[in-house]
């Protein structure tokens, strides 16, 4: 299973996705107003997500989901 990407520039506001996040990650980006602010996994960083490797309690964490 891949990554779920965001285009900004085709994003018309309308904030569905953020309606219908089961998980709660994406929010309304407060300084733009108009845009997302969605979990990319931390794509560029290479490795797990800093999320996974900041919980001291390893309460977050990434699993391989066959489809």
């Amino acid at each position: 299973m891949g990554l779920v990407l965001y285009n900004e520039e085709k994003c018309g506001s309308c904030f569905m996705c953020v309606m219908n996040c089961p998980y709660g990650t994406l929010k309304p980006d407060q300084m733009k107003r108009t845009k997302i602010i969605k979990c990319d996994f931390c794509k560029d960083a290479g490795g797990e997500p800093s999320c996974v490797s900041a919980c001291p309690r390893q309460a977050i964490y990434v699993e391989e989901v066959q489809p």
